[in-house]
Parts: C-alpha cells; structure tokens; sequence
C-alpha cells in the first residue's frame, strides 16, 4: 500500500496565532538553511503536511515501512540524472559495482558528494517528511552524501533473465561487515533507511527494491533472543547463515517497492529488504540516505563525535522504534483513544466517559501542539555535529 499527496494528518493543521500554527511560523522565521540547499521553505512544510497521514504512520508503524508517491520534485530528479549518467560514460574514473559513479557519491562519507545528489534530500520536503515521523537526526535538514544504487538487466537473474530460484531468501539488513567494508566487531546500524526512486517501476522483476511487511518485529525478536555476537563476529555472513528459515519465518511474502521518479520509500533500519532480479530491459535508478537518529553517540564522551569510534545502538535493534520520538507519541495516542472507546462500550446506553489525560499533560509537560512544534523543530534544525 502506498499514500499520494492528500489530506493532512492530525495535529499538523493550523490552530490558529497562539497554537502550532503560529509555533511553526515563529520557527520559520528563525530558521537558517544549511549548505546544498538544506532551507526548509514553506512549500516544503505544507508538502509535508500533505504526505504524513495518520494512516501513513499506522503502515510504517505495522509493516515497517512506507511508499509515498511525488515527495521529490522532478527538476531534482533529472539533475540527479544528468550527473549520473555522465558518470556513467566518463572512463576517467574508478568505479565498481558498489560505487558506480564515484564523482557524483564521493568517498562514500559525504566528502565531495554531488549537489545533485544531496539536493535530492536536502532541497525537497523529504527532508521535513523524515523528520515528522523520526523527529531529531545527526543529519538534520543537510545531508552530506547518498548511496547511487543502479540495478542493469540481467542482474539477479540466470540464463534467458530467469530469476534465480529462491532469490527471495536472499535479503538483509545493513550495516553488518562485509569483505569490503570489514568493521568486524562492530555493527553500524541506523534508524532510517530513505530511498528516491528516480526511474519508473511499472511492474515486479524490474530490480526494485523489495521488502518483507512486518519483518522489522522478527528480526529484533531474534536478536532479544540470539544476542549480537555472531553478527559482530562473522558480519553479514552470519545474518544470512542464522536468519534464514527454519530460524526465521516472516508474518508476510516479500514486497514489490514499484513506483515513479520522485516517489520514496522509508523504511525501518530493521526491515529486511533485498533487490528484485531485474529481467527488464531498463537500468534502475535509486539513490539512498541512511538517516540516523540524534540518540545514536549519545554515550560517547566528551569531544568524540558520534560517528566515531564504535557505532553500534542495540537499543534501536531490540526496540525498533525507540527513537521515532514522532511516531511513538502518535502510538500511544492511538492507544489512548483505542482505551477509552473500550471503556465507553462498556457503559450503560447514555453514560459518557472521559478518556485518561494524556500522560504528558497529567505530569504538567508541554502540550501537544508545543511538542509538535518541538518535534519540527528538532527534525528541521541543523546538526551541531554532523561531519
């Protein structure tokens, strides 16, 4: 399932001078944008308002992640387009299956990154998008790098484009160590994985990118129960020897993320995804941001910044969503609600019964529309330590 741009979720309308409405307009005049493009302009507020439904976060709550059609604007898209395929052509630089276009990714850690690339987050509303539903990130609205992920025809299948047997089981997580990149002992986990979709998927086998619904549940029950060690010590190819069936079954049949240029996919550090095997006649092209929460370093001393050093947060593995400030208050609101209509069905025809304040309020917290306003705030601010 998959949300266009409609409607607007609850608790982002305006309320008038005194409420969020006019939080939020006192934000935007104080707001300074960050290099790249990094402004969070008006239209991409509204945009935002637009796309984050409450039935936007009850899907990325259950399935662990979320199709949202037309959040990038086109001119950005074909920006991104452009320096990749001249990339592409350009025999003047290293390049590998990892990295195919290095003059438009970089080094691989945002250093001389393509603005074409990065503007794809930083000067659209995805940048507001994720921070309504994360709240705080070490990015902020300034991303320095992104993944260009191209899918040529043929890749994932054998002979005559036939996908492979069993090409399914064949998914993962990331972050775990690999022969190219060998952080053995540690596990580089993030909150959000955040993918632009930048050529058109009509239909399955087109090298998309696929998903397990629901998985993000299973994988975090099995290391609560399994523990991280065998990840730490052997990498990703421990995750695929040990999460594999019988020892892991997920709740759903894998996914097709199909979709347009400009339309994204978010989704859940802990959902297992994969590759399609491509048996069209097109490359697919994707560009991703690893979006980490501001928790993440948070226990490192003083003056270490927090991607240094080890950078493995099992709590955000164990407790998918213990990060997610936005969509963990708007869980237990749902929960509220849902308690109270229990309470009502229960009493005589005619009794009307208040529901239970809301925690915050009852320990004297700010209001909802003060946190909303705090939440936008955080996401959309600039990182003091991003690198």
């Amino acid at each position: 399932m998959d949300y266009p741009a409609r409607g607007r979720g609850r608790g982002l309308r305006g309320r008038g001078r005194g409420g969020f409405a006019g939080a939020l307009r006192g934000f935007m005049r104080g707001l300074t944008g960050g290099g790249g493009g990094g402004s969070a302009r008006p239209e991409h507020l509204e945009k935002a308002r637009e796309l984050v439904t409450d039935e936007v976060k009850r899907q990325l709550l259950d399935k662990g992640y979320v199709i949202l059609r037309g959040v990038v604007p086109q001119g950005l898209v074909h920006a991104a387009l452009r320096d990749i395929n001249r990339s592409i052509g350009d025999p003047n630089h290293g390049k590998s299956r990892q990295n195919p276009t290095p003059d438009v990714t970089g080094d691989g850690s945002g250093n001389g990154a393509a603005r074409s690339l990065t503007d794809l987050y930083n000067a659209s509303p995805l940048q507001v998008v994720v921070g309504m539903l994360l709240g705080s990130t070490h990015q902020g609205n300034h991303v320095r790098g992104g993944q260009v992920a191209l899918r040529f025809p043929g890749d994932g299948t054998g002979p005559r484009y036939n996908a492979a047997p069993g090409w399914a089981h064949g998914w993962h997580i990331d972050g775990m160590a690999t022969s190219d990149l060998p952080h053995y002992g540690d596990i580089h986990n993030f909150s959000a994985l955040v993918g632009v979709i930048l050529s058109e998927t009509k239909e399955p086998f087109s090298g998309e990118l696929c998903v397990y619904p629901g998985s993000h549940r299973t994988t975090s029950t099995y290391f609560e129960r399994e523990g991280f060690q065998a990840c730490l010590d052997g990498g990703i190819r421990a995750l695929v020897t040990a999460l594999q069936p019988p020892h892991v079954v997920f709740p759903k049949q894998v996914s097709s993320c199909l979709g347009k240029p400009g339309d994204v996919v978010i989704a859940n550090y802990m959902t297992a995804h994969l590759v399609a095997p491509n048996q069209s006649p097109n490359i697919r092209y994707a560009c991703y941001f690893r979006i980490h929460s501001s928790n993440f370093g948070s226990d490192k001393p003083p003056g270490e910044r927090w991607w240094e050093g080890r950078r493995h947060r099992p709590e955000a593995m164990l407790a998918p969503w213990c990060d997610w400030g936005p969509l963990r208050e708007f869980e237990a609101e749902e929960e509220q609600v849902a308690q109270a209509i229990a309470l009502s069905g229960g009493q005589p025809s005619g009794t009307l019964v208040s529901p239970p304040p809301p925690p915050a309020l009852a320990r004297g917290a700010p209001s909802t529309e003060e946190e909303e306003a705090r939440h936008l705030a955080l996401a959309l601010s600039l990182s003091e330590s991003e690198r």
